[in-house]
């Protein structure tokens, strides 16, 4: 191809002005190192490719590090295994670009539209990726460990065992995304968009998802021990056999959502709303459901041992075999509820609480009616 012959000789006529400039000592024309770059990045930056049109080139395997590559026109390029480690990509087009394996460390690529880009095991450590467009993108195994995501545009793009440990993803636009066995650890999502995204089997422990939106999002088996959940939308979620233990749900909405078999222990849930929800068999031991939601939800064979349940709604709730010791239930309402042969439940428990006579009760135990 002539464009990629030209390039070619660009290249090299580059590298043999550079080697004859650092033999005489003498400095070469638009070379001078950017600040802050690092002792291992002394090498001159490089003749300089802002705005370079490079549409569909083959540049594969090729060393642009610390190159400003800005506006540059990279659509199509091939680019796998390519050094673009702390070059200036902002503003670049990268759309169905190849990145697979290239090194990115450390980029900048600000405002990049990275649509349907391939980064299949890119390494993309502490990249700045602000505000960029990379949806539908490919990023499977990638690592994006400390990336700064903030803004960025990831609709429908494939995530699937991706590294994000302490990634920036505030405000991320994630809808339909793949997160499937990805790393989130530390991960912050605040306010992040994730409606109907896979996150089967990520791990989120300690990430905080402060006021993000996860309605209908696959979060199955999913890691999210201590986790910030406050005011988190959580509708329709499918949260089966997910670690939640000690995480902060407050005000957070789950209705409809499914949380059988999941581990809620020490959970804080106050005020959150789990009508229609499902949670049979949930470990809510020590949990704090003051003031929570549960209008209708099923907690057959629950285990609400210690849980902190006064004030909250459990009108029409099902509670058959579920455990009961030692449960806060004052101002609790329990109208059309069903505990029949819940364990743990005693007379002193009920009558700080209060139902009707559609509540059903183990025999021998009574409630008063509500006022």
């Amino acid at each position: 191809m002539h464009g990629a012959a030209a390039i070619s000789r660009r290249l090299t006529a580059f590298s043999a002005t550079l080697a004859l400039g650092l033999a005489v000592g003498t400095a070469i024309p638009g070379t001078a190192m950017p600040a802050g770059r690092g002792v291992d990045s002394a090498q001159p930056a490089g003749p300089g490719l802002q705005q370079a049109q490079l549409r569909r080139e083959d540049l594969s395997g090729r060393n642009f590090r610390g190159e400003d590559l800005s506006r540059a026109n990279l659509r199509g390029a091939e680019l796998s295994g390519a050094d673009l480690s702390r070059a200036d990509l902002r503003g670049a087009n990268l759309t169905g670009a190849d990145l697979s394996q290239a090194v990115l460390t450390d980029a900048d690529m600000s405002s990049a539209n990275l649509t349907r880009a391939r980064l299949i095991a890119a390494r993309l450590e502490r990249a700045r990726l602000v505000d960029a467009n990379m949806s539908f993108a490919e990023l499977s195994g990638a690592d994006l460990s400390f990336a700064d995501l903030r803004d960025a545009w990831l609709r429908g793009a494939d995530l699937g065992e991706a590294i994000l440990r302490e990634a920036d993803l505030q405000r991320a636009q994630l809808f339909q995304a793949r997160l499937d066995a990805a790393e989130l650890e530390k991960a912050d999502l605040k306010r992040a968009s994730l409606i109907q995204a896979v996150m089967a089997n990520a791990n989120l422990a300690d990430a905080n998802l402060r006021e993000a939106d996860l309605a209908g999002a696959d979060l199955a088996g999913a890691e999210l021990r201590r986790a910030i959940l406050f005011q988190v939308d959580l509708t329709g979620a499918d949260l089966r056999r997910a670690e939640l233990h000690g995480a902060n749900l407050t005000q957070a909405n789950l209705r409809q959502a499914t949380l059988n078999n999941a581990d809620l222990g020490q959970a804080q849930l106050a005020g959150a709303d789990f009508t229609g929800a499902e949670l049979g068999r949930a470990n809510l031991g020590h949990a704090d459901l003051n003031g929570a939601r549960l209008t209708n939800a099923d907690l057959g064979a629950a285990d609400l041992g210690t849980a902190n349940l006064a004030g909250a709604d459990l009108r029409a709730a099902r509670l058959v075999r579920a455990n009961l010791r030692l449960a806060a239930l004052r101002g609790a309402t329990l109208s059309g509820a069903d505990l029949r042969s819940v364990r743990g439940l005693t007379q002193a428990q009920l009558d700080q609480a209060c139902g009707d006579l559609d509540t059903r009760l183990p025999e021998g135990l009574t409630i008063e009616p509500c006022g």
